[in-house]
């Protein structure tokens, strides 16, 4: 996804602080690192920025981002990172299953760059229309796998608008 990459190491950059702060002190403060993968916000719900700074809903867009990957419930994320603060946890991914996404990465980086290549991008030169549908939502419509990938609460319009 466009501009992705300055998310991704903002987030590295967080994650590497706080792996660096644990380590250096040790037991005086407890550290849980929390990776919650796509969560019912209103990001999920297509809540975002145009390119002329106005607020837009597009759940066309979302359904491009999220595409294939599970959306949780925030109630369920946030019982998931108490409970792994209570129990002093060092690491928390919800949902639990992504973390063989952090080994596919680390060991075969092609298998989600392939991904990324078919499901994710965008046709080039900035077309409209079913062009410029990801492969991702398509195949989400085509399966009716985004009523059970995507909780019901995502197609709802009542979206904040300020």
């Amino acid at each position: 996804m466009p501009r992705m990459s300055f998310y991704n190491a903002s987030k590295a950059a967080v994650l590497n602080f706080f792996e660096t702060l644990r380590m250096e002190l040790r037991d005086e403060v407890g550290i849980t690192i929390a990776t919650p993968r796509w969560i019912e916000s209103e990001i999920t719900k297509g809540k975002h920025l145009s390119k002329e700074g106005t607020v837009e809903v597009d759940q066309d867009m979302r359904d491009a981002q999220v595409g294939l990957f599970p959306v949780v419930r925030a109630e369920r994320c946030a019982e998931a990172i108490v409970d792994a603060v209570c129990r002093g946890r060092r690491h928390l991914t919800v949902p639990l299953w992504y973390r063989a996404l952090f080994l596919w990465r680390m060991l075969a980086p092609e298998v989600g760059d392939f991904t990324q290549r078919v499901f994710y991008r965008r046709a080039a030169g900035g077309g409209h229309g079913d062009q410029q549908q990801a492969k991702a939502r398509r195949f989400l419509e085509a399966t009716g796998a985004k009523g059970v990938l995507q909780p019901a609460l995502l197609q709802s319009s009542g979206i904040k608008w300020e």
